[in-house]
């Protein structure tokens, strides 16, 4: 008898129990997603900016907007929309973002441009410089993780420097990040030389020159112990890579004949 009974308290006491985390576990659930996408949540501010002064006082490169977005993480991205107020073609930009925070010190980080990074790319490409009165929106897509408690108190935006078609420019001078800039495209011209010369412009080297093309073997060429110089080389590779892979071997030729017509 006293089994009869204790059966249904046990029933009942299993069934409210089931109930119970029947509820609890998905709200559980929803409170870490929620939890998840608060850590995620983008928050956009307008960032301080500065524009291009020449030394004669004449502003050179305007910026229009800047912003800036983070999450608990760090920065998330940040963009910038600037104005050619010269009467020249600009082929290469410098861009700081300075990130300064809550509890004293500051992060640099650097942006680069470069409307013309080898004379290939830019005809394949149909890249053109940055044009006197036009606009252009300069998003920056990397993403800076900060510690937890780095918070960050202001942003700030300058333009470094800009080059002109005639390789002449404001900031240039002494400019580290220019010299960046020169660095890669060297960089590029070594290695479209050296899958030149592994072409021969003969067609059956092609096959040779695939083969060169799709190892990560570099030019043996002492420039290239400057990792901005071999970041120029592996950009040119890359993007013969992909006229490879989009295209065919057939393309790959061609665009390297085309390279040796230029020069007859």
């Amino acid at each position: 008898m006293k089994t009869k009974k204790t059966m249904p308290i046990l029933i009942t006491t299993l069934f409210i129990l089931c109930m119970t985390l029947a509820f609890a576990l998905p709200r559980s659930s929803r409170n870490n997603k929620e939890i998840g996408r608060k850590s995620q949540v983008v928050e956009t501010h307008s960032a301080l900016k500065q524009d291009l002064v020449a030394e004669t006082g004449e502003k050179v490169l305007e910026i229009i907007e800047a912003s800036y977005q983070t999450t608990e993480n760090g920065l998330d991205s940040s963009s910038i929309r600037v104005r050619n107020l010269s009467n020249r073609n600009i082929t290469a930009i410098g861009i700081v973002w300075t990130v300064k925070f809550a509890e004293g010190g500051e992060c640099l980080l650097k942006q680069i441009v470069d409307y013309r990074l080898h004379e290939d790319m830019v005809n394949a490409k149909g890249i053109r410089p940055f044009v006197p009165y036009e606009e252009k929106f300069i998003p920056r897509l990397t993403k800076e993780p900060f510690d937890e408690e780095q918070k960050i108190e202001s942003v700030e935006v300058r333009i470094a420097f800009v080059e002109f078609e005639d390789s002449s420019g404001v900031g240039i001078e002494k400019s580290e990040m220019y010299e960046e800039v020169l660095s890669k495209r060297k960089g590029a011209e070594i290695y479209k030389q050296w899958i030149e010369s592994a072409y021969g412009d003969e067609p059956r080297n092609l096959t040779k020159t695939i083969g060169t093309l799709s190892s990560d073997e570099l030019p043996n060429d002492k420039a290239l112990e400057n990792s901005w110089v071999e970041q120029g080389a592996i950009i040119y590779r890359q993007w013969m890579r992909n006229i490879l892979k989009d295209k065919g071997e057939d393309a790959v030729r061609e665009q390297i004949h085309r390279q040796f017509q230029k020069r007859k």
